[in-house]
């Protein structure tokens, strides 16, 4: 691999030391950035290719920030693995993120995705408490037909119990219903519905 490729895949302060000026010049002009000055010049502008245009926004009411979240949020900071990209992987993803300093936004980076872990934990607390009162609300202990809701009944496992020793198969529904008494509380017929289902 040739060192300016190398380079492409992750530009870095250190991996860019190691490159020829002659490289470091090909480098900014693929990027349309200014060619003059030495090997130093020529490395900020590579890491920092807006830092000589005026001032960006302040990054609490940025776009690059609403941005950053949404990357974030999204998994688009991860790599395929399921690790997180360098700080500099990030910071090659969109143009709004060059327009700060490499080091201003490495440090906004990290704080964001502590931030955006604490919110997908609450997320799931609070999706996981949601569900629990659906359930609450949604699954009444009695059916409109007044017998008992089959999701939470001791019936239900009784069956699964019986289902596993092949009892649903050498016995007939109304032999099988008759015994636990857990079954009775159920018409025959949504009894047979049930052995069907499980």
């Amino acid at each position: 691999m040739v060192a300016g490729q190398e380079v492409e895949q992750e530009l870095t302060g250190d991996s860019l030391k190691k490159v020829s000026i002659v490289k470091l010049e090909e480098l900014l002009k693929a990027r349309h950035l200014k060619v003059g000055g030495n090997n130093a010049d020529l490395i900020v502008r590579l890491l920092n290719p807006n830092a000589e245009q005026k001032t960006p926004r302040k990054w609490i009411k940025s776009s690059a920030k609403k941005l950053l979240a949404f990357d974030i949020w999204r998994g688009a900071d991860l790599q395929l693995g399921g690790q997180l990209k360098t700080a500099q992987g990030v910071f090659l993803m969109r143009q709004e993120y060059q327009r700060y300093t490499f080091e201003k936004f490495k440090s906004y980076l990290a704080s964001l995705r502590k931030t955006m872990h604490v919110a997908k934990a609450r997320v799931v607390i609070d999706d996981r408490e949601v569900h629990k009162q659906l359930e609450q609300f949604l699954y009444a202990e009695t059916t409109y037909w007044g017998y008992p809701s089959w999701r939470s009944h001791q019936a239900k496992h009784f069956l699964r119990f019986d289902k596993d020793e092949d009892k649903h198969n050498t016995h007939s529904p109304c032999d099988l219903w008759k015994s636990p008494i857990e079954y009775q509380e159920f018409p025959l017929h949504v009894f047979r519905q049930r052995i069907h289902q499980a």
